[in-house]
């Protein structure tokens, strides 16, 4: 076919008008309309308002908490009720007493009881306890044994991973997070203080009467 040919089949001014839309579309899209830009500017500046305020919020709720270990297990409990962490002192032992309390221990003139995390957390230990945690939570004293502790760290306690039923130790939690730090609820930890302090006192006001008989 002879190229004449081809070019009289052409229809020049369909040409020609499609450019100039094709030209038309090209000049509209790059001269987006100055409110539609304003548009999308403030929209997108609200989201990013609205994400920095959620951000804060959360910030502002989290907690800093010390991690412990227990048994292969992380936990953690708010700094707050933290007085200090040490090694293991040296303990009274108070017999017939309940199998979560190791010992006694005087500390800058005040007796405190010292528990195993172990006992208290439903799990089995391999090893004796090598730190123990000084805890003050709401006025109640309490030495909690545990293997040893970690770092603090900052954690929201409303983003918490509910326990399920069936692993709830004895001691009542907040939730796990999400690398599985099991977080301990300290003003519940405090009621059960309450509790445990009154089968104490009941349990070495027997040992001293068994003893004052014998003697």
């Amino acid at each position: 076919m002879l190229m004449s040919e081809i070019t009289e089949r052409i229809d020049w001014e369909d040409v020609k008008a499609r450019l100039a839309a094709t030209r038309e579309n090209l000049e509209r899209i790059g001269t987006v309309d100055g409110k539609v830009l304003d548009k999308v500017y403030r929209e997108r500046a609200r989201r990013l308002a609205a994400r920095s305020d959620d951000d804060e919020q959360r910030a502002n709720q989290a907690r800093p908490m010390l991690r412990f270990m227990v048994c292969g297990q992380m936990f953690a409990i708010s700094s707050a009720a933290v007085v200090e962490a040490r090694s293991v002192p040296v303990m009274t032992i108070v017999p017939a007493a309940s199998g979560d309390l190791a010992g006694l221990v005087g500390i800058r003139g005040e007796i405190w009881t010292m528990r195993d995390a172990a006992v208290l957390l439903d799990l089995t230990r391999s090893e004796s306890p090598s730190r123990a945690l000084l805890l003050h939570p709401m006025e109640r004293r309490m030495g909690l044994l545990i293997d040893n502790y970690d770092r603090l760290e900052m954690i929201d306690p409303t983003r918490l991973i509910p326990m399920p039923d069936h692993a709830k130790p004895k001691l009542q939690t907040l939730g796990v997070t999400e690398d599985g730090v099991v977080v301990l609820d300290e003003i519940a930890l405090a009621g059960w203080l309450g509790q445990a302090a009154l089968a104490d006192q009941a349990t070495l006001a027997t040992e001293v009467s068994s003893r004052a008989i014998a003697d």
